[in-house]
Formats: C-alpha cells, structure tokens, sequence
C-alpha cells in the first residue's frame, strides 16, 4: 500500500491518500480521478471440482510442496481424500482419489514441510501421523496425539509457521487463536507442544473455521460462517500473535459456498495467486483468481483518488477561501521535514519505487522490481 501524506499550508484541510499496487506493477491516477474500487478475486463454476457424492462435510484443504497433490478432510466420514491433479494449483484436472481413513472427525489437515508427517485436528486433538511415502495418505502411521481441548474445547482450524516451530489453531467455543510453541519442529508430541498466546477474533466472527498465513507470517486469515467470509489479519512481528494484530477487512465466499456455508476449509497456491475453498452446501472445491497475491483487502489498482480531488470524503482537500489547490513540494517520509526533497512533476525514488506527482494533484507509482509483495511505501 503507498501512503500520501498531504501536508497544508496555512488554514487548508488536509488528507492523507493512498494507494494499492502488485510487485512491478504502475498506478495511474488522472487528475479529478475519484476513489476507485477493484474486485479482490474472479471466481467461476467451471474452475471448480465437484465432490458431491464423495465428501458430503468437508472441512480442511491442503496441497503438497509442487501443487500436484490436493487433500481434503472430512467430519463426518473420518477419511483424508488424496487427489492427483495433472496441473499444478488447477482443482479442475483432479484425477481419481485416494483414500485415508482415520477414525476421527478431522477438522483440519496439514503436512509437514517434506511430506512425511501428516497432522489432523479434531475437535479436542491434534494428532500426528508418518507417511513412509512423502505426501501419500495412503502410507499413514498414527505417531501422536496431544489433547489441546484446555484452551477451547471446539477446535475447527491447524497450520503451522514455515519452519514447524509454532503450531496456530483456531477453536469455535470461545472465538480465539491459539499459539503454540514446539520444542521439536513438526512434532506435536505432549512433551514438546506448549500453549504460549491466544488472541480473540469475536469482534470479527463467531463461528470459525479454518486458520491459515501468507508466505512471510505477517498476514493471517480466518474463515467463518457467520460472515460467510474470510477475514485478513496483518501481525506486525511475522507468526507471532502477542504482537500488534490488526483486523484488514474481509473477502465474502457466498458466491462460490453460498450463505450460511462459508469456507470450512480453504488455502492458497505457493506464490498466493489463487484461493482454494471448500464449502458444505456445494459440496465442491472452488478455485479464485485473486487480483494481488495474498490480499483479500488492498487490491492492487485501488485507490483514494487523486491527492487533492476525490470523491472520497476521508481523502479530499479543502480551502476556506475556495482557492485552487496545488502541489507545490514532494519528498520521501512520513514526517514533517525528514527525508529527501523532490521535484514536483519529476519521479522522486522511494523506498520501493518511483512517485511522480503533478501540481494538479495527479501522480504514477512505479514499483521498483526489487520490492516486496506486502510492504510498498513512497
């Protein structure tokens, strides 16, 4: 997201704008460009895999390392769903399955990072299995279990950070996230899991599902019925829920599992291009083109709309005396005299890219090829 701070002079009222755009992307906005919407995803029927007849209460969705691989589990007939698809992240070219029985109601599936260890919440539990064929459920070996039904009794949602040292569960009885600390990476034995935070989600959603982070920890989501949404979390320290966690907004899934449905399961590809959800009331696998890798809230092309004009009243400019407002200086920073100084009408260089800004009030952001995905700044 690119912040504008707008500083005045004399008695002018100010705004602050902003800005979303991809990695090596440009944002355009004209002058008297009013703020602007863009949709969080493209959803389509066709892209889906239907699992009606097989999975009639599924729950968690996963992909092994490549993509080629997808699992579901299922609450009401205790047995994982191994898939084979023939391209990569693409849920329409499943192929037939394979099947693990576990004997439980499994809530929520995950892997270790090589495949070798498979790991099933259920409502109290989160046990722990060797696969002796890396990702194939079908080579199960119960290694573990560690009753976690202390923190809440009504656990819906497991993931872990990269490394398998923190395990994060979600729980429907008292609306929270769970932190956990693991002794042993990836092993969810009592002597090596502890419980260190939880966090409540109640002002969000009271009905969760399914728990699950981006690629670097710092964006976390969570899935629920009663908003039939997922909602996005941003974690100022990456895996860590004791530090500043602030709700985003939230991305709705009723086109896709219908009201009162929402995503019991969902999860994205490697490099956050596409949701995966999974609902009870279509019985199906839906796939979602998403517009800005791992955002379902600040969409790249969004924004307030030019930095003096804009049809956004938290955005706009004003001027008691109704003169004409112009840029008159540009510089790098969000406080007043830091930074570097800029021309107006010239490409100023940031942190993360170039801003142009016209007298007008219209400007061009280029982002630099070297920037992250989450963090963009002028």
């Amino acid at each position: 997201t690119l912040t504008i701070y707008i500083i005045p002079s004399q008695d002018l009222m100010a705004r602050d704008d902003t800005g979303n755009i991809n990695e090596g992307g440009t944002l355009t906005v004209s002058d008297g460009d009013n703020a602007t919407d863009v949709n969080t995803a493209t959803f389509s029927s066709s892209d889906s895999k239907s699992i009606s007849g097989i999975s009639t209460n599924s729950t968690g969705v996963v992909f092994n390392d490549d993509g080629t691989k997808m699992y579901i589990s299922d609450t009401s007939n205790y047995r994982i769903y191994e898939y084979p698809l023939s391209t990569a992240f693409d849920v329409s070219t499943a192929g037939s399955y394979s099947v693990f029985y576990t004997g439980v109601s499994g809530e929520s599936v995950s892997f270790d990072n090589d495949g070798t260890k498979l790991f099933v919440l259920t409502a109290s539990q989160i046990r722990e299995y060797d696969l002796s064929t890396a990702f194939d459920v079908t080579t199960a070996q119960f290694s573990a279990a560690t009753t976690i039904s202390d923190q809440d009794p009504a656990m819906t949602g497991v993931t872990f950070n990269n490394d398998g040292t923190k395990m994060f569960t979600v729980g429907n009885e008292n609306n929270s996230v769970y932190e956990y600390a693991l002794s042993t990476a990836f092993d969810v034995s009592s002597t090596s899991i502890s419980h260190t935070n939880s966090i409540s989600i109640t002002s969000q959603e009271t009905s969760p599902h399914e728990i699950k982070f981006n690629h670097d920890g710092t964006k976390m989501y969570i899935s629920g019925s009663t908003g039939d949404d997922i909602n996005e979390y941003t974690l100022s320290t990456a895996f860590d829920i004791s530090s500043t966690v602030t709700h985003k907004g939230s991305y709705s899934v009723t086109s896709s599992d219908s009201v009162y449905s929402s995503a019991t399961g969902f999860s994205f590809n490697n490099d956050g291009t596409k949701l995966f959800t999974t609902g009870t009331y279509n019985d199906r696998l839906n796939e979602h083109s998403l517009t800005t890798p791992f955002s379902l809230v600040d969409v790249s092309g969004e924004h307030s709309g030019d930095v003096i004009n804009t049809s956004s009243t938290d955005n706009y400019d004003t001027d008691p005396d109704s003169d004409t407002l112009t840029v008159t200086a540009i510089r790098t920073g969000s406080d007043e005299g830091n930074g570097t100084d800029g021309t107006v009408g010239q490409a100023l260089t940031g942190t993360y890219g170039d801003l142009t800004i016209e007298a007008d009030g219209s400007y061009e952001y280029v982002v630099l090829d070297n920037s992250t995905m989450d963090a963009l700044d002028a």
